[in-house]
C-alpha cells in the first residue's frame, strides 16, 4: 500500500505550513520507501517536485504528498506523483493495475511512448486518453487523485470494491483528501468531533461502514466504484457518481457457472501474482487460501513457489494442520506464527493506530501478526483468501439476504424451506430470521430507521456514565488523536 495526500486552497491563499512534512511522517507506514512532494500555482507557474519531506513553494496552491511502498518498476520510473511531459495532466494512486501490460500494450499501439515498466505511467496515460471511461477497464486496486490543469478540475477516484481506502475534507477555504484520517485531522479548522449516528451504528450493531459517513463528522469517505469531481475555483465538490455498478447475474446451469468462476479465479490469480518484489501467501487451511495456493502452483510450475505463513491458533478452532497439507501438497514453505498470552494486549496499541478507525473484533490480530511475520521475512505483497466468504454468501449471516431474494422474487415456498431448515444467523433463531427478512423488504429509508438506534441513544448512554454528560464526551473526543482515532475502544 502507498499513501496519498493532496490540498487545495483559495486562490491566493497559501498551503498551510508545515502540511507536507506532516503528512509525511503521519502516512509513512503505508510507503517507507520513498516520500515525495509535487506543488505549484493551479493556474500557471512551475510545478516544484522535492524528494523527501519538502515544504510546498512560498506561493503555492495546490499540493500533493506521496509515500510510496515500491511493488512494480522499484527504479525511480516508478516514483509519483506523476505528470505528463506537457504538464497539463497530474496523477498519484495507491495500489496496483493488475492489466497494466495490456494496458500499455493497448496505448502503445495508439502512438504512446513510456519511459518506465511502472503500472503508475500506464494509468496516467490512460486516464489523459481515455479520460473517466478508463476507471471501468481498469482490473486492480486502487484509489487516486486525477488533475486537469487545463480544466482546473480534480476528481479522486476508488477500485470497484473499495478495497483501498480514500477520505476528504471540503470546506470553504480548502479541499483535502488523503488515504487515512489521521493526516487530515493535522489541517487548521477540522475538528476532531464524532458522527453520533456513525458511533451509534458501531456500538449496538458493530457496523463500521455506512458509505460516506466516518467515525468523524467532518471527515467524508469516497464510496467504492465512486468518482468525485472537484471544480478548483469553486472548491465545491460534486456528489459522488458510481462509475460502476455490479451486473446482474443471470441464472445459469450450475457445471457452467462452476466454470466460469473457475476460469476468471486463475486469471485473478495469475494477474495478482504481478510484481517486482516477494510475494507471499496467508494460509488459513480454508477452501480460499488454498484454493489459491494450488492456482499458483499451476500457474508458476516448476518455479520457485511464494512462502506461506499461517495463524497457529491452537484448541479445537486450530486450522494449522489444514494449512500444512495444503502447503505440503503445493510445495510451499511454511512459516507458522502462534500468539501467546498478553501478546495482544502488548500490541494493542499498535494495532489500533494501524487500523486507524475502530474496529468489529480482535479477530484481526491475527493477521496483524501474520502481515508482520511477512514484513519481517522480507515479503512486501501477500496473497489471501479475504473477501470470498463475502462473495459467495459463505457467512450464515447472509442468509436473511438470501431470504429477502426469495421473498422479493415470489418465492415463498423456497423461503418458508430457508426458515424452517436453513443455516442460522447468530441472535433470533428462526423468528428472528424471519423479522430480518421481512424487514429486508422495508423501502431503504425504514431498513435503516429499524436496524439503527437513533443517534439519541447515544447521547442517553453517555448521560448513564459515572462521569457528567459533557466531561464523558470531552473525554471520548479527546481520544480522537492522530495516533490512535478508536482509542474509545
Amino acid at each position: 500500500m502507498c499513501g496519498l495526500f493532496g490540498i487545495v486552497t483559495r486562490a491566493g491563499q497559501p498551503l498551510p505550513a508545515g502540511c507536507f512534512a506532516r503528512a509525511a511522517r503521519l502516512l509513512r507506514h503505508r510507503g517507507p520507501d520513498e516520500a515525495t512532494a509535487l506543488s505549484f500555482l493551479r493556474d500557471g507557474g512551475e510545478a516544484r517536485l522535492t524528494l523527501g519531506e519538502g515544504e510546498p513553494a512560498p506561493d503555492a496552491d495546490l499540493g500533493f504528498v506521496f509515500r510510496r511502498l515500491s511493488i512494480i518498476d522499484l527504479s525511480s520510473g516508478g516514483r509519483q506523483p506523476r505528470r505528463t511531459p506537457d504538464g497539463r495532466f497530474h496523477l498519484m494512486f495507491n495500489g496496483e493495475i493488475y492489466n497494466y501490460r495490456e494496458l500499455r500494450a493497448e496505448l502503445a499501439a495508439a502512438g504512446h511512448r513510456f519511459a518506465s515498466q511502472s503500472d503508475s505511467e500506464v494509468l496516467l496515460a490512460a486516464l489523459a486518453a481515455w479520460g473517466e471511461a478508463a476507471l471501468a477497464r481498469l482490473v486492480g486496486m486502487f484509489a487516486l487523485a486525477f488533475h486537469d490543469r487545463q480544466t482546473g478540475q480534480l476528481w479522486l477516484a476508488r477500485d470497484f470494491a473499495g478495497i483501498k481506502p480514500l477520505y476528504y475534507v471540503a470546506r470553504p477555504d480548502c479541499f483535502a483528501f488523503a488515504s487515512e484520517p489521521r493526516a487530515l485531522l493535522e489541517l487548521p479548522g477540522v475538528g476532531r468531533a464524532a458522527d453520533a449516528a456513525t458511533l451509534a451504528s458501531y456500538l449496538s450493531l458493530g457496523a463500521t461502514d455506512r458509505g460516506e459517513a466516518t467515525f468523524l463528522a467532518g471527515i467524508r469517505r469516497l464510496p467504492a466504484a465512486s468518482s468525485l469531481r472537484v471544480d478548483l475555483s469553486s472548491l465545491r465538490p460534486d456528489p459522488p457518481c458510481a462509475y460502476w455498478r455490479p451486473p446482474e447475474v443471470c441464472p445459469r446451469p450450475m457445471p457452467e457457472a462452476a466454470e466460469r468462476l473457475r476460469q476468471a479465479f486463475l486469471q485473478s490469480v495469475a494477474l495478482h501474482l504481478r510484481s517486482d518484489v516477494a510475494v507471499g501467501v496467508a494460509l488459513s487451511g480454508g477452501i480460499d487460501s488454498t484454493a489459491i495456493v494450488m492456482a499458483i502452483r499451476r500457474h508458476l510450475g516448476q518455479e520457485a513457489p511464494p512462502r506461506a505463513f499461517a495463524y497457529v491458533a491452537g484448541g479445537a478452532f486450530d486450522e494449522e494442520p489444514h494449512a500444512a497439507l495444503a502447503a505440503q501438497a503445493a510445495g510451499l514453505a511454511l512459516t507458522r506464527i502462534a500468539i501467546q498470552p498478553g501478546d495482544l494486549a502488548r500490541d494493542l496499541p499498535a494495532l489500533i493506530a494501524a487500523q486507524g478507525e475502530p474496529f468489529a473484533s480482535t479477530s484481526i490480530y491475527a493477521q496483524y501478526r501474520v502481515f508482520q511475520a511477512a514484513r519481517e521475512a522480507g515479503v512486501k505483497v501477500m496473497l489471501g483468501g479475504q473477501g470470498a466468504d463475502e462473495l459467495l454468501a459463505g457467512y450464515a449471516h447472509f442468509v436473511p439476504t438470501r431470504l429477502v431474494g426469495l421473498l422479493a422474487s415470489g418465492r415463498p415456498g423456497a423461503a418458508a424451506r430457508l426458515v424452517a431448515g436453513g443455516p442460522l444467523p447468530a441472535g433470533g433463531g428462526r423468528v428472528g430470521l424471519l423479522a430480518r427478512g421481512l424487514a429486508g423488504l422495508l423501502p431503504a429509508g425504514w431498513r435503516e430507521a429499524v436496524r439503527r438506534p437513533p443517534p439519541g441513544w447515544l447521547a442517553r448512554q453517555w448521560r448513564r456514565t459515572a462521569v457528567p454528560a459533557p466531561a464523558f464526551r470531552d473525554q471520548v473526543m479527546a481520544s480522537f488523536t492522530t495516533d490512535s482515532l478508536p482509542a474509545l475502544l
